[in-house]
């Protein structure tokens, strides 16, 4: 997920951003939240200090007003965060172009840098911009780790590691099948039959079951059943034994 964070200490232009973030991210179904808009530089540093290690990999976006009347300024915030978080991308927004300088000597090295004006459509499509920008590069961190697996889950787009995924078999719901992974279970709209045309890594070992031969710890062979990294067991029908043995062989 891209967490995008907002400081902006003028009531106005913060509920403004926060908007045009909100729409852009809703009506992309981008798989990215606004975790945090505020006018104090401490709530930022607060909650990537204490959320460290879980979002260390993640990618993450953070729009800031460079002048803010605070004790810590929005440089100095800028500056904390591309410490902490080198990968981090930094939008600075401000009514002087004076502030760029210093960001440049101060080498925070931002993704953007939004001069305000009188002109409102300009700052709403330097945003909406910044955020394609960012989440096009959070889905191409992903592709480099790894393969992804997307489906839609109600309104949103959800993306999964292809690895992370255990096993999908179909629902006793009509038309739905059930994601395992080693932390939860998802039931979504989709068939056994689209997602095997889609992902083909996935070994089909029974009419209704879908597995990931990564994940295959075991076979027996005479009981026909596999044991997934879960220690979840799954029964492999007659015509599917020859694939599975040439799965666990593969390389």
């Amino acid at each position: 997920m891209l967490l995008v964070l907002l400081c902006e200490d003028k009531p106005i232009q913060l509920k403004e951003y926060c908007t045009i973030i909100q729409n852009h991210i809703m009506i992309n179904e981008f798989n990215s939240k606004l975790q945090i808009a505020t006018s104090n530089p401490i709530d930022i540093i607060d909650f990537l200090t204490r959320e460290a290690i879980e979002i260390f990999d993640k990618n993450i976006l953070v729009f800031i007003d460079i002048d803010l009347k605070n004790e810590i300024t929005g440089l100095e915030l800028g500056k904390w965060v591309r410490t902490s978080f080198p990968l981090a991308q930094i939008v600075f927004i401000t009514t002087d172009i004076k502030y760029l300088f210093l960001a440049v000597e101060a080498r925070i090295s931002p993704l953007d840098y939004i001069v305000q004006n009188h002109s409102n459509y300009n700052i709403k499509g330097r945003i909406e911009e910044d955020l394609r920008y960012a989440y096009d590069y959070y889905l191409q961190c992903l592709n480099l780790k790894k393969e992804l697996f997307k489906f839609k889950l109600g309104h949103e787009i959800k993306i999964l590691p292809l690895n992370d995924i255990l096993a999908i078999e179909a629902s006793t719901n009509p038309h739905k099948v059930i994601l395992s992974t080693l932390s939860e279970k998802i039931e979504f709209s989709s068939s056994i039959k689209d997602i095997h045309r889609q992902h083909i890594k996935l070994l089909k070992i029974n009419r209704g079951i879908l597995v990931n031969p990564e994940n295959i710890i075991h076979f027996n062979v005479s009981k026909r059943l596999v044991t997934l990294t879960n220690s979840c067991r799954y029964e492999v029908s007659f015509r599917h034994i020859k694939d599975v043995k040439r799965a666990i062989k593969a390389p």
